[in-house]
């Protein structure tokens, strides 16, 4: 994920960001996560810690929020799949409001949301609650492609 200059980002924006993820810490029962010096913070979670979310502190407008759930890896092999995505983030249809992508610098499969500042704290734990539900039924849609099809993917149509 791409690391934003800590300087560029106001101490409020820190503030207000670490604000709101001590109090997703503390509605996910999870130890105190904190800001590191790139304004993110990476971590674990859900049942047997299958989730991994990046936390990133922006100065966007007056500062924003932007939360990457990592869903896993699709391959341009897998265009099945890869469509399926794309269909999902037709009028946000199964992504609970956010934006699946692959990051470029690490190829992961993310499911992205961004928060302007300021948001309530609740409301930002219960879009952070639905990103998972949706980011974890999209692990197990792919779990389920490579079980069912392990050999059978899709080429590209090649320009």
């Amino acid at each position: 994920m791409k690391a934003t200059n800590k300087l560029e980002v106001s101490m409020d924006i820190l503030s207000e960001t670490q604000g709101l993820v001590d109090y997703l810490a503390e509605k996910l029962g999870s130890e105190k996560l904190v800001l590191d010096e790139n304004n993110q913070v990476q971590f674990a979670y859900a049942e047997d810690q299958k989730l991994e979310a990046v936390i990133e502190a922006v100065d966007e407008g007056e500062g924003a929020v932007v939360v990457n759930i990592i869903v896993g890896t699709v391959g341009p092999e897998n265009a099945g799949m890869l469509y399926q995505l794309m269909n999902a983030n037709y009028l946000w249809s199964t992504t609970a409001g956010g934006t699946l992508g692959i990051d470029p610098e690490t190829g992961l499969l993310c499911l992205s949301f961004l928060f302007q500042l300021p948001v309530d704290k609740d409301l930002f734990v219960d879009t952070f609650v639905q990103l998972s539900a949706a980011a974890e039924q999209w692990q197990g849609n792919i779990a389920s492609q490579e079980e069912s099809e392990p050999a059978a993917h899709n080429d590209f149509m090649q320009i």
